[in-house]
């Protein structure tokens, strides 16, 4: 590995999972390569929370959007996610997953010298898992989250317990209410913590006595309240997203379930990166020792 002088900018935009993708992945790059990096983390309807409102992190941070950035990333090398980044950006598409090994980023990446503009929604298979998991383990969020997350553990909870995440807004897959009712009567000595951004699902999984739920202070809104989740509208950048507006409050409420969810054996699979990264933080993040039950073996056809 050569060290090198470009700069890496690590742009973190859509809800928290891919967010989080972004930064880990971004940063355990410029750990690698030894990089200056900048993290871009817009504040918007996909995310109302600022950088600062979730990490207790010391990093050089900017909300440009992808808008705002059109006419100075020029030259830069690009690593996005879709051509609908290009479009906002106006540069050429180049994808953020088209490398096979770091050694093949350094060749054609960073050997043109010129600054990098990282903006992924997934984590690139091309970063070794061992880079990521060292982030993880290094990442700082905000007393707030953690005291939060800690104390529902401990006082709440307070022995190992399943996690249920239940994805109802723009992306209905997993688990059904029906499906939880089912789990928690099948397993009436198992300990189920359930999050959701939806408020309705959550009642009705916490009404079963072994369904714990987080009492939360806020949840995602509609932005346009007479018309469905899904019904399509244009975000800040011009882009095509649901009919979401996930304010400050709940954004920070999802970091905490996150957290908490971390420390839990998930059942089922919800299709979001919210669980996905749930799992890398469980493993690594390391806000708590913490056991956790043998997995429960459940069919669900959603």
């Amino acid at each position: 590995m050569v060290t090198v002088a470009c700069e890496l900018r690590i742009y973190c935009d859509g809800g928290l999972g891919n967010r989080l993708n972004a930064l880990l992945s971004g940063l355990a790059l410029a750990r690698y390569f030894g990089l200056e990096h900048t993290i871009h983390w817009p504040v918007n309807a996909n995310c109302g929370a600022a950088f600062a409102d979730l990490f207790g992190m010391d990093a050089a941070v900017s909300t440009d959007s992808l808008s705002s950035l059109r006419g100075h990333v020029d030259g830069h090398t690009m690593l996005l996610h879709d051509g609908v980044a290009a479009e906002r950006l106006n540069v050429a598409f180049a994808s953020a997953y088209h490398y096979a090994s770091l050694a093949d980023f350094e060749s054609r990446a960073l050997g043109r010298g010129a600054p990098v503009f990282f903006y992924p929604a997934l984590l690139p298979d091309w970063i070794p898992a061992r880079l990521i998991e060292a982030e993880v383990a290094q990442l700082c969020f905000s007393s707030v989250v953690e005291d939060a997350a800690r104390c529902f553990l401990r006082d709440r909870l307070g022995r190992p317990f399943h996690g249920l995440h239940l994805r109802r807004t723009d992306l209905n897959i997993g688990l059904s209410d029906a499906d939880v009712l089912r789990l928690a009567g099948n397993y009436p000595e198992a300990l189920f913590f359930v999050c959701s951004d939806d408020p309705v699902a959550e009642r009705l999984a916490s009404a079963n006595p072994n369904v714990k739920a987080r009492a939360k202070s806020s949840y995602v809104a509609k932005s346009d309240d007479g018309t469905g989740w899904l019904t399509p509208k244009l975000d800040e950048d011009g882009r095509l997203m649901g009919n979401l507006d996930r304010d400050r409050d709940s954004v920070i409420d999802a970091a905490i379930d996150l957290l908490i969810l971390g420390h839990s054996s998930i059942v089922g699979f919800s299709g979001s990166t919210f669980q996905t990264v749930a799992r890398l933080l469980g493993e690594h993040y390391g806000l708590l020792e913490w056991e956790r039950p043998q997995p429960l073996t459940y069919f669900s056809p959603n």
